[in-house]
This record gives structure tokens, sequence and C-alpha cells, in this order.
């Protein structure tokens, strides 16, 4: 079976966006808190912080982004990973506003908005068959 260069691009760049949501979701189990406080305006965890406590709150958001890592990653559950993953990009974007790493979020949003466009119409079986 012949493998075009646009699988192989694909594959990249999933694996390039699922190293992103790793990355942040780990740091969101190491630290909640602490990332809470670094990356979340004082508006926002005030607001989360009447729902949940902060350290909870992280901790979920962090397994969600390590969620979306293991659907790029292995394309089990890859339509529900990527609508979790623009998701919790426009809440990000949402939360930081009009800067230069919401610009860089934005980008990846795209990204993530290309590849469910790329899923539409694949069953999960012709999924996995795609990843073998």
């Amino acid at each position: 079976m012949k493998i075009s260069y646009a699988t192989y691009g694909r594959w990249l760049f999933r694996i390039g966006i699922a190293t992103v949501f790793l990355y942040f979701g780990f740091q969101a189990l190491k630290d909640p808190v602490g990332q809470a406080h670094l990356w979340t305006r004082r508006e926002i965890l005030e607001l989360i912080s009447g729902v949940a406590p902060l350290e909870i709150a992280f901790t979920v958001f962090g397994i969600a982004e390590l969620f979306v890592a293991f659907t790029l990653l292995t394309g089990v559950l890859a339509r529900w990973g990527l609508f979790l993953a623009a998701a919790l990009l426009v809440g990000i974007i949402v939360n930081l506003g009009f800067n230069d790493i919401s610009v860089r979020d934005f980008t990846i949003l795209t990204g993530v908005l290309y590849l469910l466009a790329q899923e539409q119409g694949v069953s999960d079986g012709e999924q996995a068959a795609r990843i073998k």
C-alpha cells in the first residue's frame, strides 16, 4: 500500500498539535493551581472558582488536553477529540483576549478545524483502518 505525502503531512500535523496538548496537559496535572494563575485572567478565575475549586477544574482541564492528544495520536474517537480541542481552543482564545499567544492558538484552531473537516464522512472503522 502506497501512502501519499498528504497522508504523511496530515500525520505530522496531528503529531505536532498532539504535542502541544500533551505538554500543556501534563503541566496542568503537575501544577493545576499554578497553571491556572499563569494562564487565566482574574475574572475568569473567579468565575471558575464559583463552580469548582481551581485544583479540580484545572486537573479536569489537563485530563481533557491529554484526551485530545490521545485521540490525535491514535485516531480513536478522533472526531470527539477534535471537537473537544476546538472547544478548548475557543475558550483559551476568549480567555487570553487578542495578543500574540491567542493568534498562535487561533492558528492551531484552524488546523484542528481542518483535521475535523477531513474526518467528516469517515466511519470509526475506516478511521481505524487508516491508522494501520
